[in-house]
């Protein structure tokens, strides 16, 4: 195994996924994962599916290649589309294809305890929910387990990438929870680039310049796996291997500040940023929650907020707007915890074009000009998913979940709002 393929192997979550771009070794991985279950424990059952029977059976894909691996270890039952491994006390390794959504139900009856699953972008969610449903332990001292392998796009991109690529940063364990809230799993993505796979770039050397010749939004799927590409982006610039990077320890002296979104039944952000000398601004932790109470929302801030000199908080206007009780939302959050907003500027074109800026360059022309956490997951998500208003052609359809990226409008465009008087984090004595 190449170091990624390695990464994939080992983990022990429940459910990981691996891959991204085309020719990071990823039906290799599954194929070696499901034969060395079989393998190590006997009388096992574990399944290997695509969408279609031909995805299965032409030359060089999932089967073709079980037979480079496996002749002479395990005895094919052409018939049945499997692998028996007689000295293992008959484990067995099934083909198997699931093309409609129909046709989960032929697999009503199976005990699994590995499903293996390719490409699982091609899958609507329903027929892996009810295939993961299968997976259950048949042999005494197996952990059942669910793994994948795919590249981005296709019908069930948007179910995979929630579930997997922006729940945690890359290569990070996580629970995978109900509706309610209770965890069910745990998770796992590891990427994987056409880089990673060095034996194919040795066998194929053109391999990856074939796929530099792709239209740009197949580029960057297929060759840089990126998930954030597709049609009617507004932030086309951003790519998650420039603008996320791991969180580090801020040095004291540089300067921080803050942007806030409201929101109490649509989700309240708020983020924290910081200027480096060289001019590179980082989002360094953000604040995301439904239903907290404008002095909570405050409490919060504060809290999370401590030892830090906080140079400004820049805030959406309507933070001004007096409410039927006589008192505005910036009077709450002074009174709540000593904190002095500062009206925000809310000319979205310009505030969208700052934004466009820093993904671009920042001063001096350093590249990029803003850099994220990988701790603020839901900036994080929602910056590369923003779409354009079709009514206004320039500007963020606000009717998706906007909260973060207004947070982060009202926070570069922080040069453009006049400066609190006197301090933004007053001293303050309460409960907290």
């Amino acid at each position: 195994a190449q170091p990624r393929q390695r990464e994939f192997l080992h983990r022990e979550e429940d459910e990981v996924l691996y891959g991204g771009a085309a020719g990071g070794g990823k039906t290799d991985a599954l194929l070696i994962y499901g034969i060395t279950r079989a393998i190590r424990y006997p009388g096992s059952r574990h399944l290997f599916m695509r969408r279609t029977f031909k995805d299965l059976s032409q030359p060089g894909a999932a089967i073709d290649r079980s037979r480079q691996l496996l002749t002479d270890v395990a005895r094919w039952r052409a018939t049945e589309y499997r692998w028996e491994f007689p000295e293992h006390e008959g484990s067995v390794l099934s083909f198997a294809h699931l093309e409609n959504v129909s046709d989960m139900y032929n697999y009503q009856g199976a005990q699994l305890d590995t499903l293996l699953i390719d490409e699982l972008t091609q899958f609507p969610e329903e027929p892996y929910q009810f295939m993961r449903s299968r997976v259950r332990a048949t042999v005494s001292g197996i952990k059942p387990t669910i793994r994948g392998a795919t590249n981005p796009g296709g019908i069930g991109h948007g179910w995979v990438r929630r579930r997997w690529i922006d729940a945690a940063p890359w290569g990070r364990p996580f629970e995978i929870r109900s509706e309610s809230g209770e965890a069910m799993s745990t998770g796992c993505f590891i990427p994987a680039r056409v880089s990673d796979n060095q034996r194919l770039l040795e066998r194929d050397p053109g391999y990856a310049n074939r796929l530099e010749g792709l239209p740009e939004h197949l580029r960057r799927a297929y060759l840089d796996g990126d998930w954030d590409i597709f049609a009617g982006q507004v932030f086309t610039e951003w790519r998650r291997e420039k603008h996320v990077v791991r969180a580090f320890s801020i040095p004291k002296e540089w300067p921080r500040w803050m942007g806030v979104d409201f929101g109490y039944g649509a989700p309240w952000c708020a983020l924290w940023l910081t200027r480096a000398p060289g001019g590179r601004v980082y989002v360094y932790r953000e604040a995301y929650q439904k239903g907290l109470s404008d002095f909570d929302q405050a409490r919060r801030i504060r809290r999370e907020s401590h030892g830090e000199d906080v140079k400004w908080v820049v805030a959406d206007p309507s933070a001004f707007s007096r409410q039927p009780n006589g008192k505005s939302i910036a009077d709450v959050y002074f009174e709540a915890a000593g904190i002095r907003l500062s009206r925000g500027n809310n000319d979205r074109l310009s505030g969208w074009q700052r934004v466009h800026e820093y993904l671009r360059m920042g001063p001096e022309g350093l590249e990029p000009g803003l850099q994220i956490f990988d701790t603020c997951q839901n900036l994080i998500r929602t910056l590369p998913a923003m779409v354009f208003d079709e009514h206004k052609v320039e500007d963020v359809d606000s009717s998706g979940d906007d909260h973060a990226v207004d947070a982060l409008r009202y926070a570069l465009m922080a040069s453009k709002v006049r400066p609190p008087q006197g301090a933004v984090l007053r001293d303050f004595v309460a409960t907290m």
